[in-house]
């Protein structure tokens, strides 16, 4: 049954005693306001309570009486649970309750009581039950759980009938937790449609017309007038709908309630021949809003709750209700009820006239969340190890000073803010983003300065937003003088968010770039406005104290360099029409220099008062290169004259997956070593990637960000002791549902939309565990450590070694992996035999850090084998299907007579939960690389014969694939990759955004968090061009040469040795990155060691592989290179290459390949050039042929099939023809046999698979040649071939038998969910739908997506009716036990 909440049933006695009497009639709802500190109850009679549902065999009824509700419900085993269900007039928040009782009357049979909370499927989740109910006349749920809310009451009965009268529920709050939530005003314009100005209703319109007729008789809908959409009947229009812009009626991060009731026409009605689909009769509540960046969003994941969507009868009225959260940064928001068919098939909306009713939008609000009073001060902890001047900071934002809940955990725990936008250039600029803005001259410095006007009171700057939030500041200040908060500003210099407009000349971007001159004296007009607003005479005093320091430049460093204006092309930048500027700098386009930068902190200096700290801030700090940077930066400022640079700002913004305390401690030494300061400016961490913000996985990711949170302390504390000064740590939000990290691109380390968990207190204003690893570490659940599990080779034990240390238990262990699982070799110190001494290891293949049963492997001492000291156990974990950055989890447990220690989990729940187990990663083991020499010139010499083929099987969204292989002698480590990638493209405006192979070298396998000096990363695109990373990746230290070959290229590369001289047994760290481009973006990657995509920023995760076979004394003498061929094609001097000799290792030569270029006629006299390649056995025998011709149209006419196979010499010919677009560029290939389309065979399609050459399914369609001329267009990109119907017979009988599911049978607890899987095999671009199915869904339900829902004990089917391109179906089927 799952976890459920406590249950307390009173006898009659007792409940006469409680409430003293029979309760009155009218007893209803009891009004408690917000601010009150102690509630009562909240009842809700049977009157109130509304009838959602009542099911169940023949005889069920549910009706509404004198006394209450009459209930029977009637048991059948064969249909689901017979319940009754109401709605509640309000949600409720399970963390504001105290209980919830249910009275009845006349009780017959056992029943079950439960809360429930609306879903979007209109039905309800479990969120708190009580079964096994009988004898009482109250029934009392105590929540077991604090997060969640519930608006539904439930009773049912799991194996019987039963009878009984609800009379009444009564929800009791917790003392203290306020009021009920409650709700405001309908904000929807003529939400009944009774005023005949339908214009508020416009927003998606389009050409529809919207009118209001009367609702018909007997319809209980709440109002006796709808409105009607006519649309125009174009489907291509299916957004016009009912709509209506609400922007000005809402608040960002608000909640409101919506309602309404929708019907459709009986053009939606089913016919005897024709049924439509659910889709086209859904109709759905789907808001839209404009972002920050200008763009529409209709994502509303995390933002609806309720039925927003449902499917709909024709004729018959729906109400729809439910939740909607204003998402924060919207500039614009509508709200829209449509129906649109399946939009992803255009042409499936049916367009008909549909009907909506009694729509409202009401504001919620919710009881006033507390802080946790009785915790300590998180400031309190900071400056005890920091000093009591040190900054224990966070950032606010405007729409936070009015949340009095957070803004109390402001002053309890952090003694100074940073507000987060509103001092930033664009906002003092007002957002004024356009293309221009007016101005005025001013006066400045004794000579006329034009100076932007950026508001309507003609200010030339706009400081509203920033002094509101001041002003409150001030205000808590004023009345805690002892107990003040400081401020620091931020920023004054930015590449990002500032107008582009500021740049140019009369501030308008159609007008050149203004000269340095001018820029020079509009930076120190704008820095010595900012602060004469804040310190000057007009401010009198009033923020004196308040500022403690500013951020004069804010990231400003590229690598070891300076940011500049070309870190992106200005195409794919955006750069001039976007205030945030991407990557590159406008300052430094005026400038070409850093000139900017001193001149801002001469400035800075000259206005901004002595007791405020100025400071040069910036991200990605902790790598060694960008560390030359920043340090050249601060030596450069420092040394100008009339500088003042008092400390670093180390923004923070690090990664619980690449995280090291050490790195943080090695560069931090470097910056306070050249500013004298440093402080945490802007700290959060970045989720891992096994986060998902699910329940199941929150506890172990809270616990893996608290450790990070805890080594970065520890690392602080001991930098203070070492006499480094670092004089604060200021946290990049307050409440985790505000941080930036949650809508924020990849730009400075932000989470591209994946769920964030980054700061110290959650959603609802309660610390998290990250806030005690600063206050008390004892409090934290067991780490979650990182293993690398080592692929065997040659059946060897070799990899890492672990350590258990737990007073009796000491052991070690190593992990390996192969295609039939795990090996663990454990040993154990232990000299005394015990029965119970053994090894365990637990795994959870999923790594899904929640309730499992684990695969578990135990193997006592008397079966291992003995060692000096103790013994030794070998512990093999079957698992098939292992592949290299798999991730699973595990636990190792070793009992020492009846002492147990564990490496991860020290709470002991390995048998149910894997929470707290280590999370492993399957590694591929230590290459062994042979010696050898090769010419560079991209063919491959006959040495590489030796060498081991390294396949490159992570695959990041990459539709290439490939391989290298790896030879070293004494003066380079050589490199022959061959990539298969049919789309070359080198048109992206970054070099990793160009096909193209990375090599990183780590020659003194260090394995360090950052760049040292050995470590290199060269980047070759396909054209031999090179890029480099690291202080001796430089190109005299590298000699390429690349090809293209069908279907790919070929990279062959040297690479100097420069830090360490090369011998038999030397261990080096290697890594490979396909970056595979398209349309001048990066589209995925392929790496043979890293998952992590983080080669380019630290050598920790690299692979190592092992130098060997050099002979001679110490592996020296001459280097062994046999079978060199200097064998070469024959090349004319017209450029044609007449032969291509295939040299195998040992010299022999197997077959030729002749290549010749033939000009045919096409079309009446015009000509064409085709390609004709012959390959020959030894004996001068054709083996195969094709031809390659170009055309606009996918046509083969028969004259053209003539003459190609007349040049060929051979009718056994396969044509390649090459349909290009006006511009040249191919659009597709199609490969079809000469003969096929001369003897008119039928063929069907397939496209090729870039990847893998598999052939894939496109349609159901049979194309043949009508006397030898073949017409074969598609519409997509892809390489088709066509072949016989007997050929594709065969093909599509073997796809079909891929069709499996993954698991065909699972247990699953109630209340639990699981996910019908297809087995791998299965190619999913064959696949056109997959549709599935329940056999009973009282026990099991399964959504379109194959997620399955245990509802109640019992066994049940579920089917997957899988339908390929081709039109053929298969059913295939999973068995789902729920206990």
């Amino acid at each position: 049954m799952g976890k459920m909440g406590a249950c307390i049933a009173l006898s009659a006695a007792m409940m006469l005693t409680s409430v003293g009497g029979m309760l009155p009639s009218d007893w209803s709802i009891e009004t408690v306001y917000a601010d009150e500190t102690k509630t009562t109850t909240k009842t809700f009679t049977a009157n109130l309570l509304t009838k959602a549902s009542a099911g169940g065999a023949a005889g069920t009824s549910c009706e509404l009486g004198k006394e209450g509700w009459n209930v029977t419900l009637k048991h059948d085993a064969n249909e689901e649970y017979p319940q009754a269900v109401w709605n509640l007039s309000e949600s409720f928040d399970l963390a504001n309750v105290e209980s919830v009782t249910f009275n009845v009357e006349s009780q017959n049979g056992v029943i079950a009581l439960k809360l429930g909370m609306t879903n979007a499927n209109g039905w309800y989740d479990d969120v708190e039950a009580c079964y096994g109910q009988n004898g009482q006349k109250q029934y009392t749920i105590v929540p077991e759980k604090t997060e969640g809310t519930f608006d539904k009451v439930v009773i049912m009965t799991t194996q019987n009938d039963a009878s009984f009268c609800l009379t009444s529920v009564v929800v009791t709050l917790k003392e203290g937790s306020g009021s009920q939530i409650t709700h405001g005003e309908n904000i929807i314009d003529n939400g009944d449609f009774s005023n005949q100005d339908f214009s508020s209703w416009s927003a998606s319109l389009g050409d529809a017309k919207i009118t209001a007729e009367p609702v018909e008789d007997g319809a209980d809908i709440g109002v006796t007038t709808c409105g009607a959409i006519t649309r125009s009947g174009d489907p291509s229009k299916s957004y016009e709908c009912f709509a209506q812009d609400i922007t000005k009626k809402v608040r960002e991060g608000q909640e409101y309630e919506f309602s309404f009731w929708a019907k459709l026409s009986d053009k939606y009605k089913d016919s005897e021949d024709k049924k439509l689909k659910d889709s086209q009769k859904t109709v759905q509540f789907q808001p839209y809003y404009v972002n920050g960046n200008d763009k529409e969003v209709y994502d509303t994941t995390g933002l609806i709750s309720g039925t927003s969507a449902q499917v709909l009868e024709a004729g018959k009225w729906t109400k729809f209700e439910g939740t909607y959260k204003i998402p924060s940064g919207a500039k614009k928001v509508v709200i829209r009820i449509l129906e649109q068919g399946d939009w992803q098939e255009p042409g499936s909306c049916i367009m008909g006239k549909y009907y909506v009713a009694n729509v409202s939008m009401k504001k919620i609000t919710k009881p006033k969340p507390e802080i946790e009073k009785d915790i300590s001060d998180w400031k309190t902890s900071v400056t005890e190890s920091l000093g009591n001047d040190s900054i224990a900071g966070t950032a606010i934002m405007s729409s936070e000073i009015k949340d009095d809940t957070l803004m109390e955990l402001v002053e309890k725990h952090f003694n100074a803010v940073t507000l987060g936008n509103e001092l930033k250039p664009d906002a003092l600029f007002n957002y004024q983003i356009g293309q221009s803005v007016e101005y005025t001259p001013i006066t400045f410095q004794g000579k006329e300065l034009k100076v932007p006007v950026v508001n309507d009171k003609n200010e030339n700057l706009d400081f509203s937003r920033a002094d509101e939030m001041l002003d409150k500041i001030l205000e808590w200040n004023d009345a805690n003088p002892n107990n003040k908060i400081r401020v620091r500003g931020h920023v004054l210099v930015w590449h990002s968010q500032t107008p582009e407009w500021f740049f140019h000349e009369d501030y308008n971007v159609a007008k050149p770039y203004a000269d340095k001159e001018t820029m020079n004296r509009r930076l120190e007009w704008f820095i010595s406005s900012v602060f004469d607003h804040y310190f000057g005479k007009a401010a009198n005093g009033k923020y004196a104290g308040l500022f403690y320091g500013w951020d004069v430049v804010n990231e400003a460093v590229n690598g070891n360099t300076y940011r500049d204006d070309k870190v992106t092309s200005d195409a794919s930048d955006t750069s001039t029409s976007d205030t945030r500027h991407g990557s590159n700098s406008m300052w430094w386009r005026v400038y070409k220099n850093n000139e900017f930068i001193i001149n801002a902190f001469k400035y800075a200096n000259q206005y901004a008062p002595k007791d405020v700290e100025l400071y040069y801030n910036d991200f990605g700090e902790t790598d060694n290169t960008k560390c030359e940077g920043i340090v050249k930066l601060i030596n450069d400022v420092n040394s100008a004259e009339g500088t003042r640079l008092d400390a670093l700002g180390m923004q923070a913004h690090y990664n619980v997956d690449g995280f090291s305390a050490a790195q943080f401690k090695s560069v931090a030494k470097k910056y306070a070593q050249a500013a004298g300061k440093v402080q945490l400016t802007e700290l959060d961490f970045k989720a891992s990637s096994t986060y998902d913000g699910t329940a199941a996985t929150k506890e172990s990711e809270y616990t893996k960000m608290a450790y990070c949170h805890k080594n970065l302390y520890e690392a602080i504390k001991a930098l203070k002791k070492e006499g480094t000064n670092v004089s604060g740590i200021t946290v990049w939000g307050v409440i985790e549902p505000n941080s930036w990290l949650n809508s924020q691109s990849d730009l400075g380390g932000g989470a591209s939309g994946s769920a964030q968990c980054p700061l110290l207190f959650d959603g609802n204003y309660k610390a998290k565990p990250a806030y005690w690893a600063y206050v008390d570490a004892s409090q934290l659940k067991p780490a979650i450590q990182k293993v690398t599990i080592t692929e065997a080779k040659d059946g060897n034990i070799a990899g890492e070694t672990y350590t258990i240390d737990q007073g009796e238990v000491q052991a070690e262990f190593i992990p390996v992996w192969d295609a039939d699982g795990l090996t663990v070799q454990v040993k154990v110190k232990d000299t005394t035999v015990n029965d119970a001494d053994a090894v365990t290891v637990y795994v959870d293949p999923e790594n899904s850090a929640s309730d499992i049963k684990p695969h578990k492997v135990t193997v006592a001492r008397t079966a291992a084998a003995a060692i000096a000291g103790g013994y030794q156990a070998t512990v093999k974990v079957s698992m098939k299907g292992l592949k290299v950055a798999q991730q699973i989890s595990l636990d190792v447990v070793v009992n020492n007579d009846g002492e147990t220690g564990s490496f991860n989990d020290l709470t002991g729940k390995q048998e149910s939960s894997s929470k707290y187990y280590a999370v492993a990663t399957m590694k591929p083991g230590i290459e062994k690389i042979p010696y050898g020499t090769i010419s560079v010139d991209a063919d491959a010499d006959a040495a590489w014969g030796n060498a081991v083929n390294i396949p490159l099987t992570i695959n990041k969204g990459s539709e290439a694939s490939a391989n290298a292989k790896v030879l070293w002698d004494d003066d380079n480590l050589y490199v022959y990759a061959t990539v298969k990638d049919a789309a070359l493209d080198k048109t992206g405006a970054q070099t990793h955004e160009q096909d193209s192979l990375e090599v990183f070298i780590d020659e003194d396998n260090g394995k360090t968090a950052s760049y040292g000096e050995d470590d290199k990363q060269y980047r070759i695109n396909y054209e031999n061009e090179q890029s480099f990373n690291g202080k001796k990746c430089l190109a005299e230290n590298v000699k390429s040469a690349t090809k293209t070959i069908d279907g790919g290229y070929v990279v062959e590369a040297a690479f100097k040795w420069t830090d360490i001289k090369p011998a038999n047994g030397t261990k080096i760290g290697l890594e490979f990155q396909i970056n595979d481009a398209k349309d001048g973006k990066r589209i995925g990657t392929l790496s043979w060691y890293d998952e992590t995509g983080m080669g380019w920023s630290g050598s920790n995760v690299y692979g190592t592989v092992e130098l060997t076979g050099k002979t001679g004394s110490n592996g020296g003498g001459s280097s062994v290179n046999p079978g060199t061929s200097d064998t070469k094609p024959d090349v004319k001097p017209n450029g044609k290459q007449d032969t291509k000799p295939d040299v195998k290792p040992d010299g022999k030569q197997d077959t030729t390949i002749e290549t010749s270029k033939v000009e045919i006629t096409v079309s009446g006299d015009k000509k064409a050039e085709a390609s004709v390649t012959i390959t020959k056995d030894a004996q001068g025998n054709v083996t195969s042929a094709n031809a390659t011709v170009s055309g606009s149209k996918g046509t083969l006419t028969a004259d053209v099939v003539k003459q190609l196979t007349e040049a060929a010499g051979t009718e056994d010919l396969t044509i390649i023809l090459q349909v290009k677009n006006a511009n040249g560029d191919v659009k597709y290939t199609v490969s079809v046999s000469a003969k096929n389309v001369k003897n008119n065979k039928s063929l069907k399609a397939f496209v090729v698979n870039r990847k893998t050459g598999e052939y894939e399914l496109i349609n159901s369609k049979t194309y043949k040649a009508k006397d030898g001329n073949l017409n074969a267009s598609f519409g997509k990109k892809g390489d088709y071939v066509l072949l016989t119907t007997k050929e594709a017979a065969r093909i599509e009988k073997e796809i079909l038998k891929t069709i499996a599911p993954k698991k065909t049978k699972a247990t699953v607890k109630k209340g639990k969910t699981t996910e019908f899987k297809l087995d791998s095999k299965l190619n999913q671009n064959n696949v056109k739908k997959v549709t599935y199915k329940t056999s009973k869904k009282s026990i099991a339900t399964v959504n379109k997506n194959g997620k399955i829902k245990a509802n109640r004990k019992g066994t049940v089917k579920i089917k997957a009716i899988v339908t390929l391109k081709n039109g053929k179906t298969k059913t295939v089927s999973m068995k789902i036990a729920v206990r």
